[in-house]
Order: structure tokens, then C-alpha cells, then sequence
């Protein structure tokens, strides 16, 4: 109770300025911020503010991320949590991304994983396929190569989701899209589906919607019926198909 009220005085000093001595700058405004908090949860502003960078200063410029996305960041930082704002014109999906991009770049690794929460219970709910195809770019872009949170969140949710609707010339054209635009993608989604060629949810042992599974049994496309045998991934074609 008590450490919960000792919070709650430092939210309140923040937002009266009180005892401030460092400040955010992003898109012309100043966030007053104090910086034992700043600093003891990302070691990159920590190195700025006890003068560990070739030029010290009372400011930090964040122009690289949108105001509303810095402003939740601090958000976090006070309280632990932070808010879904889309006032930046951000879907869902990319504001979670751009979250998860700034928590990587400043390594905030409690809002990192905090991020890659929000975005998987979003791409749960989110029914557009469209809409997650849409978020392949900005993931893409905005996070480097080793950050595998996000990434292999939305590999997983486009193999599960796009055989279902692919169809559809809108989500056709979208899918042709994110792999023009991110050529990483594309490789991503080759390799995912060479390592696990099928992939499922486990009712049994639940550790998650996506797990490695087996066919057991397949339709031949030619007969329609069951019975017939999918080739392993790189046995070549030493097995015969076995209908029944």
C-alpha cells in the first residue's frame, strides 16, 4: 500500500512538474520527465543523462517516434502500463508495433514484453486478414532483424489466416504488397513454413495457439478421397501416394 501510494506521489509530480530535471522533445513539444525513473529503465537514456554520450544535455530528442507514441511511453514508465492511442492515425496493430519499436530502440525490456502482449491479444481479435498485412510493413520497418517478437507473432497469423481468404482479390493484392515491400517478410514465411510445414492449436497441452503438428491423413485433390500421403518436406519422391 504503501509503495503504491509513493507512486502515485511521483505520477503526481511528473504531471506538476515537480522536480523534473530532464525532458523529452518530440514534435515541437517538451515532456518534463524526472531522470531516476527515465534512467533506470533504459540504459540508453540512462548513458544520456549521466553524461556517458559525447554531449550531455537536459534534453532527449524523440522525433524519430510520433507524439502519441513517446506520450505513452512515459506512460509506462510512471504507471507500468500504457494506453492504446490512435489519435496519430495508427490502427491498432501499428501503434502496438510502433510501442514495441521504441521499447526495442531504448531497450525497455518491460514494455517490450508488455508490447508483444497487446499485439498478440490485437491480432487475435482482429478478423481482417487485410488489416494484419497491412501491419507486416510498419513491423517490418521499424524493427531491426534479431527482434523476433512481433515478427514471428505475424508470420504465424498470416499462415493461419490467408489460405482462408486468399481468394479475395483485396487480400490477394494486399499479401502481393507486404511481400514487394519487405523482402524480409517473404523470407520469413518461406522459412516458417519449410521448419514447420503444419502448424495448429493443442488443446491438450496448451502451450499456445500455434504449435507444430502432424497430418496424419490427407485428401487426394485428383479422387477426393481420403486416404493419400503428403510428401515430406525433402524426401523427394521415394513414398507413393496410398489412396484408398
Amino acid at each position: 500500500m504503501a509503495f503504491r501510494r509513493t507512486m502515485e506521489m511521483i505520477v503526481k509530480a511528473r504531471d506538476s512538474d515537480e522536480l523534473v530535471d530532464y525532458a523529452f522533445i518530440c514534435e515541437g513539444r517538451q515532456i518534463n520527465v524526472h531522470k531516476l525513473i527515465v534512467g533506470v529503465q533504459s540504459p540508453v537514456f540512462k548513458a544520456a543523462c549521466s553524461g556517458k554520450f559525447e554531449k550531455t544535455s537536459k534534453e532527449y530528442d524523440l522525433a524519430d517516434f510520433p507524439l502519441s507514441v513517446v506520450n505513452q511511453m512515459v506512460e509506462y514508465m510512471y504507471k507500468g502500463t500504457y494506453e492504446e492511442d490512435l489519435s496519430g492515425g495508427h490502427s491498432s496493430l501499428s501503434f502496438h508495433a510502433a510501442m514495441y519499436a521504441m521499447a526495442e530502440k531504448y531497450m525497455i525490456q518491460g514494455l517490450k514484453a508488455q508490447t508483444i502482449r497487446h499485439y498478440d491479444n490485437t491480432l487475435r481479435h482482429e478478423t481482417d486478414i487485410v488489416t494484419i498485412l497491412e501491419s507486416v510493413s510498419y513491423v517490418y520497418s521499424s524493427t531491426p532483424g534479431d527482434a523476433r517478437g512481433l515478427r514471428d507473432l505475424v508470420i504465424s497469423f498470416v499462415r493461419s489466416r490467408l489460405l482462408q481468404s486468399y481468394s479475395s482479390s483485396r487480400v490477394y493484392g494486399a499479401f502481393q504488397r507486404a511481400l514487394d515491400n519487405e523482402p524480409s517478410f517473404m523470407r520469413d514465411l518461406l522459412d516458417s513454413f519449410m521448419r514447420s510445414p503444419s502448424i495448429g492449436s493443442c488443446s491438450s497441452c496448451k502451450q499456445g495457439w500455434f504449435v507444430n503438428t502432424e497430418i496424419l491423413q490427407s485428401r487426394c485433390k485428383s479422387c477426393g478421397r481420403g486416404g493419400a500421403r503428403s510428401w515430406p518436406v525433402g524426401a523427394g519422391h521415394k513414398e507413393t501416394v496410398h489412396l484408398i
